[in-house]
């Protein structure tokens, strides 16, 4: 995990990576490799030679940018200068061979139904990602300095929270990155900041994401569910109830009022050989979500696995709603997560700390009702060197089915830190938490742990 990747440097520098063991019994992660080869020559491209400006529209310089990226050939980069660059969604690179994208700059989304399109794969209409890059290879999205993309995401918020979303009134908002289809991607030295919805979803094989940070306006998410709770029961005056309202605002308990059901994910990866590090995440609901993939899966270079496997997470401060692994959507479709190491991590005055769970569904045969999806495999999973600090609802949660237990999974040095003898009970208001009792813990098979503090119910100490 040592090797450095220069991504501006004469020759082509691969990087490997591989996921250490735990230090404890009773297994060893299956170790994997990844390469990535990225530009070394071809010609350095500029948006601004393709008509984008910091005077223009959104419209405007999205499809100036669109050009520039068409434009690209095997081995050429893509600037985006200093200055900030107005935005609407639908930034599509499609069939990227050997790319760099450099953002000195900032890209700045802007709210427009209107000019922004809506994404013709999706039956629901739902709108286009602000970034979309699909089937392609080596592709390396960077800057010089710090790339900001912000996503603008109050309108969406606003309308999302007050159900008048366009087309249909639906979530429909979109993306801020979305990477499909694709292999050997870097992504770093990017700030990303209000994202409308999800900000970074990767589905690869080999990825490597460091140095990015995650910003979400939280405050003015909370006043918006505030508002809404608030605002259409009071019968007071407008500014009265303006002023009523932020008072409310201001003495409600923060974790009344989160998750706010924005649904603002940090990085979802999917895949894998992903090397995700030295990441900051200040957002609402998961700050990192690893998602399963489909048995039989092929990648875009015909790399085939049966799992989300071998990622490696490591020295990342989250705040938010924790690490979660699974949010398998209901589906008779087998899906298996294998192989995730998460080490190095602080969570302070997250929601949850650690949640290992699919959503609920029927189990495969449709006759047993399953506290999570039972055609689910979660195996080798290890949490090493974690620190939960004042966790708003609990310190997680770890959500097994009794016909098809998770197996291996450790904690290591997994401490949770509580001074408040209110938050981080509820839902469980009796005597589990903070330390009296433990995670929320059910059908965990082969579950262990050395240096925890609480031990969850069902695992053994090492």
């Amino acid at each position: 995990m040592r090797a450095a990747l220069a991504l501006l440097a004469l020759t082509a520098l691969p990087i490997t990576f591989a996921i250490d063991a735990p230090t404890s019994p009773p297994f060893i992660h299956p170790r994997g490799k990844g390469e990535i080869v990225l530009p070394v020559s071809g010609t350095t491209l500029s948006i601004i030679d393709f008509g984008a400006s910091t005077d223009a529209d959104g419209l405007t310089n999205q499809k100036a940018v669109n050009s520039a990226i068409a434009a690209l050939s095997q081995g050429d980069s893509l600037v985006i200068p200093k200055g900030t660059f107005k935005l609407v969604g639908g930034v599509v690179a499609s069939g990227l061979r050997n790319n760099t994208i450099t953002i000195d700059g900032t890209l700045e989304f802007e709210y427009n139904a209107d000019d922004w399109p809506l994404d013709p794969d999706q039956k629901n209409e739902k709108f286009m990602d602000c970034i979309h890059v699909e089937d392609s290879i080596d592709v390396a999205i960077t800057s010089s300095t710090v790339g900001i993309i912000n996503g603008g995401g109050k309108p969406w918020w606003d309308k999302m929270i007050a159900g008048t979303l366009p087309p249909k009134n639906s979530d429909s908002r979109p993306k801020l990155i979305h990477f499909v289809s694709t292999a050997d991607v870097l992504i770093e030295k990017i700030e990303m900041v209000n994202s409308p919805s999800w900000n970074l979803v990767v589905d690869a094989t080999r990825a490597e994401i460091r140095n990015i940070e995650v910003k979400t306006n939280r405050e003015y998410q909370r006043e918006l569910k505030t508002k809404k709770y608030y605002s259409s029961s009071s019968d007071a005056k407008d500014k009265v109830k303006e002023w009523l309202v932020d008072k409310v605002s201001g003495l409600i308990p923060a974790w009344l009022l989160e998750p706010e059901d924005l649904n603002t994910d940090g990085i979802d990866p999917s895949g894998i050989d992903f090397w995700i590090h030295d990441v900051k995440i200040y957002n609402d609901d998961d700050s990192i979500a690893v998602k399963p993939s489909k048995g039989g899966s092929v990648g875009i270079d015909g790399t085939k696995y049966d799992c989300t496997q071998n990622m490696l997470l490591e020295n990342m401060e989250l705040v938010g709603f924790g690490a979660s692994i699974g949010s398998v959507p209901p589906t008779p479709d087998r899906k298996c997560i294998d192989g995730i190491t998460m080490r190095n991590v602080s969570m302070p005055g997250t929601g949850k700390g650690i949640y290992i769970k699919s959503n609920g569904n029927d189990c495969q045969d449709g006759k047993t009702q399953c506290p999570t999806q039972g055609c689910s495999d979660f195996e080798n999973i290890t949490f090493r060197n974690v620190e939960i600090v004042n966790p708003k609802l609990s310190p997680g949660a770890i959500l097994g089915n009794s016909s098809n237990p998770m197996r291996n999974i450790h904690f290591e040095n997994v401490v949770v830190k509580q001074d408040s003898h209110v938050l981080g009970r509820w839902p469980w208001h009796e005597d589990k938490f903070p330390f009296e009792g433990t995670y929320e813990s059910v059908n965990c098979g082969t579950c262990t742990c050395n240096g925890c503090s609480p031990l969850p119910a069902g695992f053994v100490e090492v």
